[in-house]
């Protein structure tokens, strides 16, 4: 039968709209692409790698997909759960003991932290669902001041100082709070398939899927073509930014972590509306791709 969507994308158009934006310099460069369970129905690519540079942006450019990370570790803490080896409702704590000594921050005495045991402890389906009291140092002020009080390390550096000890700003099943939540789901992977991470989804995501592309420890050939991270300046254009992703972590971060190209994503995206399926090969089960589709907050409030 005819794809119904692939009548409803015009190429011309979206080629019109993405080289407007790069002429503009809103941004240096831009890959996009789109798709249905059937497979690709758009691809394009615009611009450079950098602003001030002249290698052009590709289809196999790699990109640090930041947050779109957190939907591959959980796809790989899904089949842990579908394997046996790890329960929804099942306590953090119970693979990591660390877990269980963090703190709820309820504000300062002065200069003082002031800390507090959580009423409960986070189950897994709250570290999945954003519902374990962990939020971004960025978009919590009692956080970061918290971090800068005690001199942890840059969030973004790479370094387990500032993930470990850091505590909860609320209590677990409270209320939504976006934040370092899938990181530890992904030391629970870790844990408890007794693979670093990158390993693991290589292993069982990635080379399934034909994810050639996609990594958590990019090559030195991946890096020669990896995107730069930009930023606004003060007249409202672009520079390349300073912050430089550490590709030699202590630790990989399931929140953030990964590069990839639009490409590979797409097949990621793909196996999933297909029910986890892709070209023969199947990393979850039409059931759980069902249970990842469904509402699991129950009302909770966001947090404002």
């Amino acid at each position: 039968m005819p794809n119904p969507t692939a009548h409803t994308i015009d190429p011309a158009a979206i080629d019109t709209l993405l080289e407007g934006a790069v002429d503009q310099r809103t941004l240096p460069g831009v890959i996009a692409v789109a798709g249905d369970r059937d497979g690709t129905v758009y691809e394009g690519a615009f611009g450079n790698l950098t602003v001030d540079g002249d290698t052009p942006a590709q289809a196999d450019t790699m990109i640090a997909i930041a947050s779109m990370t957190k939907a591959i570790t959980s796809v790989a803490a899904l089949q842990l759960i579908e394997q046996g080896r790890l329960t929804l409702e099942q306590k953090v704590s119970s693979v990591l003991p660390a877990f269980g000594e963090l703190s709820v921050l309820d504000g300062f005495d002065g200069e003082k932290p002031r800390l507090r045991p959580p009423v409960r402890q986070a189950t897994i389906r709250q570290l999945l669902t954003h519902t374990s009291g962990l939020v971004y140092w960025f978009s919590d002020a009692d956080l970061l001041r918290y971090h800068q009080i005690e001199d942890l390390p840059d969030p973004l550096s790479g370094r387990r100082g500032a993930l470990d000890g850091v505590p909860l700003v609320g209590d677990p099943g409270a209320r939504w709070t976006y934040g370092t939540s899938i990181d530890w789901l992904g030391r629970v992977v870790e844990t408890l398939a007794g693979q670093d991470l990158d390993a693991y989804c290589k292993q069982h995501i990635f080379a399934p899927l034909g994810m050639s592309d996609t990594t958590f420890s990019p090559s030195d050939a991946q890096r020669e073509r990896l995107m730069r991270l930009h930023e606004r300046t003060a007249d409202d254009g672009l520079s390349v930014s300073p912050i430089d992703l550490p590709f030699d972590p202590e630790f990989y971060s399931g929140g953030g972590g990964a590069c990839s190209t639009g490409r590979d994503y797409l097949r990621f995206m793909r196996a999933l509306l297909r029910g986890g399926e892709l070209d023969g090969e199947r990393i979850l089960n039409p059931q759980t791709v069902e249970l990842i589709f469904t509402d699991h907050l129950g009302g909770l409030p966001l947090r404002r």
